[in-house]
């Protein structure tokens, strides 16, 4: 989902941002700052292979960034049939352009529960019960 915000809004933010002393932490050869004890990717490129943000749990998510790279404005995506969140025990969640959407599988994986969407519209649950 883009959020819509004002100029004001994000001056303000940027300048709040500002005085947050920043760490930088490198993590599978990406560098990312920390803030709160939250990763962000520190080149807000739209990519698969690195992670835009990881929470202290280990919890992972990929985000396609607006042309202007504010990372106020991106939604979840991941391209390549791979998921948008990747959550510390397992579950996943498939996204396409901020919406939960996957042709070749369920979108959503949590346990046993196997929840398919195309463009955002949910259109059925399974159990697997690995039988």
């Amino acid at each position: 989902m883009l959020l819509n915000i004002s100029m004001i809004q994000l001056n303000l933010i940027k300048f709040l941002k500002s005085k947050i002393p920043k760490m930088s932490v490198i993590v599978d050869n990406a560098c990312y700052e920390m803030n709160d004890g939250v990763l962000y990717l520190n080149i807000f490129e739209n990519n698969s292979i690195y992670p835009s943000v990881i929470y202290p749990n280990k919890t992972k998510e990929w985000h396609l960034f607006s042309q202007s790279g504010n990372p106020l404005m991106s939604m979840l995506n991941r391209s390549n049939d791979l998921p948008a969140i990747e959550y510390s025990n397992g579950d996943k969640e498939w996204w396409y352009y901020g919406t939960r959407h996957r042709v070749t599988g369920p979108a959503v994986i949590y346990g046993n529960k196997h929840y398919w969407f195309k463009d955002g519209n949910f259109i059925k649950m399974e159990i697997n019960n690995g039988l």
